[in-house]
């Protein structure tokens, strides 16, 4: 990479009339980093380079950009205190109007603990709250839902791709 970062600044030297002098700067660590395969997960990676480069992980070539980004995600929602009790779907908090009047009941999701309104997400309006209420109930919000469905779509296909291997 560093090769044609280095290709790329000589061309634009060649074309530039602002000329670059790249022959006095020195490369003070040379860190062999995963390579971006897609075209989705340029933010992704850029992300993981920098915290890298600042030394708050060490690169490794089995980084997963599918697992950074649930990791990032979870990370911002959880920090993110200015939205720690209003409803991930709609954006309120428990005693704003809506179209149909107070909103009221609101659960929180175990995963990364956000809150939604009882009526905001499609599985808990099915649910009558004396049920929500009990010890034994864990709700996962859309998002949670989601990542936990998309790990285990990845554990199948790993699964069955190790079973052809073998066979």
């Amino acid at each position: 990479m560093l090769n044609k970062f280095c290709d790329f600044l000589e061309k634009r030297n060649n074309i530039s009339t602002e000329k670059l002098d790249t022959k006095k700067w020195k490369i003070i660590e040379k860190c062999t980093y995963p390579g971006q395969t897609d075209s989705t997960n340029c933010g992704i990676y850029i992300l993981y380079y920098c915290l890298c480069i600042m030394k708050v992980f060490k690169a490794s070539k089995s980084f997963d950009p599918m697992k950074f980004r649930r990791t990032l995600a979870l990370e911002l929602l959880e920090m993110s205190p200015t939205l720690k009790h209003l409803c991930l779907k709609c954006g309120r908090s428990e005693f704003e109007n809506i179209k149909d009047g107070l909103v009221g009941e609101m659960v929180q999701c175990a995963p990364c603990h956000r809150w939604l309104h009882k009526k905001c997400d499609q599985v808990l309006r099915d649910i009558e709250m004396d049920e929500i209420q009990k010890e034994t109930f864990t709700f996962r919000c859309a998002l949670c839902r989601r990542a936990s469905e998309t790990d285990r779509k990845i554990k199948q296909k790993t699964r069955c791709a190790q079973s052809q291997k073998r066979n």
